[in-house]
């Protein structure tokens, strides 16, 4: 009996001793996002239906396949509401997208912003992107 606890206590042991699957990035591997133009590129209006048009550049790296996420902060200055949502996969690219957009002016409690991430989030749950950027607007009355 003793004998076969004691090959249990290895087998444990030796399970115990293997690589857990890295939840963090490879070594050496960032994603990374660059918004390349946003038109308008002058001020907006407030309250002003407004189309908007941004290319982005991505590079994934630390994953096969991710998401790109845009959004604007059109009902709260600190809270983004995510709109598109892209599929992108391994390497690097460039994103276009268009939105009509009416533009808030959230004055001296933040600036009107259009945020682009990199990450799988899952719908009411924390998470982080592996990358990301904004654009922030000038909007006048």
């Amino acid at each position: 009996m003793l004998r076969i606890a004691s090959h249990g206590f290895f087998v444990i042991a030796a399970l115990l001793s293997l690589p857990l699957v890295a939840q963090e990035p490879p070594a050496g591997k960032q994603d990374r996002i660059r918004i390349v133009s946003v038109e308008p590129s002058g001020p907006i209006t407030r309250g002003v239906e407004t189309k908007v048009a941004a290319e982005i550049e991505y590079t994934l790296e630390t994953a096969d396949t991710s998401t790109v996420n845009f959004g604007f902060n059109s009902q709260d200055p600190d809270r983004f509401t995510m709109r598109e949502h892209i599929e992108i996969r391994r390497g690097t690219s460039r994103i276009k997208v268009k939105f009509t957009i009416i533009p808030v002016d959230w004055a001296h409690r933040g600036r009107f912003a259009l945020p682009a991430t990199i990450g799988r989030g899952v719908q009411g749950k924390a998470w982080s992107p592996t990358a990301s950027t904004r654009h922030e607007f000038t909007v006048v009355p």
